[in-house]
């Protein structure tokens, strides 16, 4: 196990990560915050090329009006992943990662108000 406290850090890691899943790429992103700041990153985009180079993509993800926006500007091509809805909102601020069923990367999230990915407090990768 690691411990990362720098944001770039994390955020580098985050994108190695799903730049390096060959089988399966496993994502919770517990609110919609959550899923509007990965998409300002670029990792919903990265998710969908791993998507299209057969890596199984599966997202589980909170809903609202803006993310549903997200999703149909990405069109079709966002049809390449796998995405279930939450059926109950979670009272965490986590983002879970697991690539090829042997990485876990665990982001907890300082304030989940901010639109920034910089807000993250501390990252583990196991």
């Amino acid at each position: 196990m690691e411990t990362f406290r720098d944001a770039v850090e994390i955020q580098n890691l985050f994108l190695k990560l799903l730049e390096s899943a060959e089988k399966d790429i496993l994502l919770l992103l517990s609110t919609a915050n959550t899923f509007r700041r990965i998409e300002k990153l670029g990792f919903i985009f990265q998710l969908i090329n791993s998507a299209s180079l057969n890596v199984n993509v599966r997202l589980l993800i909170d809903l609202d009006t803006s993310v549903e926006k997200i999703i149909d500007g990405y069109g079709k091509d966002f049809d390449k992943i796998k995405y279930h809805i939450l059926s109950k909102p979670v009272q965490s601020s986590l983002i879970n990662l697991i690539v090829d069923e042997s990485l876990l990367l665990v982001v907890d999230i300082k304030d989940d108000s901010q639109e920034v990915f910089e807000d993250c407090r501390i990252g583990y990768i196991f």
